[in-house]
């Protein structure tokens, strides 16, 4: 009877615990957005300094007082790992943070560099943050445990982010004279869709803090929301928490559970990594500008790595790249180029690309050294085979054709090595990056052509690109050629595709042409002064979340830009989730019995 009563009153004194922890996580990020986002005095910036520190010393003893009751184990897992490390060293400075400020509250410690370095407003704000953040993924995986689909997650996550990202933005330190929201939730919802489209100019809309906050809306738009939320959940969480890793593994499109935390580390640490390198390459290009301070070469360096490498294709110029300041620089261009491709190509893909010369470089050692060289008949996947395949005949093609067409039109005037830079360019940027080196409504009709057809093709499956993805095109062409075969297989490099795969192809197609369609109508008959060709255009590049544009996003009536927001939502999670979302039925269950077969006629 006492065991059962002890029981009960721990679980319960833990759920408190956790509700009073929850709170303080969500009150800590609304304060921090009011104090960046509102125009305030010097003492409602002294009382929310102050907020700050008791809830820095509130989430420090709730979290202590849980480890001494045993009620979680959040610092300690069984295991010597580097995750145990990253916990517990978080945790002892944490501990270091408020017992300094305990000590200089209550006159135990006198005030020193040191001290006040430890103690200062910034390093309070980085760490209710961090705590908070991590306590909001806890939470958010806990419901990952529930029964609901991954699709209905990855809808509801991206349309949560979407929102909160248009009322940041109509923060009023966020705009210079004021957004109207409809400009706001478009402006949100291109930045989480990594689209790019855009009805303001940034350069004149956007103060700093407004850009800030649209390159953090690209950048968890690009990583993912649930990338973010389950590696901060899963890291801080329980193990035993299994079904949670179920749904983050489906997410991810993995079924091995026991390297989910660390496909996610890698997933951040390599996007991280390459934004930073492409970050520095982009500074180096820009340093001898006079224009700017040095923080903001840094953070034109930074902004338009992580909008290039995350495939968003916003700029804070006013032109884009084809601004007077940048349109000289041929580096900027290939650099730029390189991130929007690597982004492009997806996680998956670049892993197994780095895996493949890995194995080619130990390989190579072991031959030098006498020694056996290993064997691994299947290390190169078919995807990584045919989206890089698809993705070196696309760029390759069209830069060539691009610079025959535009060689007298878009590119006239310029030096040789100029053309090829900006013809590289427009023949990586359809493929869902948005940004634009040249007038783009000097090209010719057929560039444009091709650029919608870029577009709508798109890049690899799992990344930041949008379009109908290469390995659908990929499948959908080679079913097309092999149909007149009596086998009717399609077999790439010793391997056949299954018929599932061929018949999920040809329906996001064929999916994709009806929605590009539908979108085209309604749009023409809200702006009915615009040319069907730009209508055309602006659909396409906002449902495969590109943010090319002929000029017209500021042009359209407020019910055209719901539909283009609806478009790149759409875009953005994917058309067959999306199609999943809403037929969910019992028609979709596999039947026990099938119908006799019966041909049609196809000419």
């Amino acid at each position: 009877m006492k065991g059962d009563l002890m029981r009960i009153v721990k679980r319960r004194s833990s759920k408190l615990l956790n509700f009073l922890l929850l709170i303080s996580s969500v009150v800590a990020p609304i304060l921090v957005i009011y104090h960046l986002g509102f125009p305030i005095s010097l003492s409602q910036s002294e009382l929310l300094y102050k907020s700050y520190r008791f809830i820095m010393v509130a989430q420090w003893f709730l979290i202590s007082l849980m480890l001494v009751l045993g009620y979680e184990n959040r610092i300690y897992k069984r295991g010597k790992n580097i995750s145990n490390i990253v916990r517990i060293t978080t945790y002892v400075f944490f501990s270091i943070v408020v017992l300094f400020e305990l000590a200089l509250h209550y006159g135990w410690l006198v005030r020193d560099e040191l001290i006040s370095a430890f103690t200062s407003e910034k390093v309070v704000v980085v760490i209710i943050s961090i705590i908070s953040g991590t306590e909001l993924s806890r939470w958010v995986t806990s419901i990952l445990g529930r029964k609901t689909s991954p699709p209905m997650i990855l809808a509801s996550s991206f349309l949560f982010i979407i929102l909160i990202g248009s009322l940041l933005l109509k923060l009023p330190n966020a705009t210079k004279e004021g957004i109207d929201y409809i400009d706001s939730l478009f402006l949100s919802t291109s930045a989480v869709c990594v689209t790019g489209l855009s009805p303001v100019d940034i350069s004149q809309t956007l103060t700093v803090t407004g850009e800030v906050i649209l390159l953090f809306l690209i950048q968890i738009g690009g990583l993912g929301v649930m990338t973010i939320t389950s590696f901060f959940g899963l890291f801080f969480a329980s193990s035993h928490r299994f079904a949670g890793q179920m749904v983050v593994g489906d997410l991810l499109s993995t079924n091995k559970m026991s390297g989910l935390f660390k496909m996610l580390a890698n997933i951040i640490i390599v996007t991280l990594s390459i934004e930073a390198f492409g970050a520095l390459m982009i500074y180096s290009s820009i340093a001898d500008y006079g224009g700017y301070s040095e923080v903001r070469k840094w953070f034109f360096s930074v902004f338009h790595s992580i909008s290039a490498f995350c495939n968003a294709g916003f700029s804070t110029l006013s032109g884009n790249l084809a601004d007077p300041i940048v349109v000289s620089l041929n580096s900027i261009r290939w650099w730029v180029s390189l991130l929007i491709i690597f982004g492009g190509i997806g996680f998956p893909i670049f892993s197994n690309f780095l895996r493949y010369l890995g194995l080619k470089f130990t390989n190579l050692v072991r031959r030098l050294n006498g020694i056996r060289p290993k064997v691994h008949p299947r290390v190169w996947k078919l995807n990584t085979y045919i989206v890089l395949r698809m993705t070196i005949i696309l760029v390759v093609g069209s830069w060539l054709a691009f610079l025959a067409l535009e060689w007298n039109a878009s590119l006239e005037g310029m030096s040789f090595v100029e053309k090829l830079s900006q013809s590289f360019f427009m023949a990586v940027t359809p493929r869902t990056a948005g940004f634009n080196s040249v007038d783009m409504s000097s090209m010719l009709p057929t560039s444009l052509l091709l650029t919608t057809i870029l577009m709508w093709i798109g890049g690899a499956p799992q990344s930041t690109a949008g379009g109908i993805k290469v390995t659908t095109i990929y499948i959908a062409l080679r079913n097309i050629f092999s149909s007149n075969r009596t086998s009717g297989e399609i077999n790439v490099k010793f391997r056949k595709i299954p018929s599932s795969s061929v018949q999920r192809a040809f329906g996001v197609v064929a999916l994709s042409g009806c929605v590009i369609m539908l979108s085209v109508v309604i749009i023409s008959l809200f702006d009915r002064d615009l040319p069907i060709s730009k209508i055309i255009f602006e659909v396409v590049s906002a449902v495969s979340t590109v943010g090319l544009s002929l000029g017209v996003t500021p042009e359209l009536s407020d019910a055209s830009k719901c539909i283009l927001i609806v478009l790149m939502f759409v875009g953005r999670v994917g058309l067959v989730s999306v199609l999943i979302l809403f037929f969910r039925s019992s028609s979709l269950r596999s039947k026990p019995y099938t119908f006799p077969e019966e041909d049609i006629l196809i000419t």
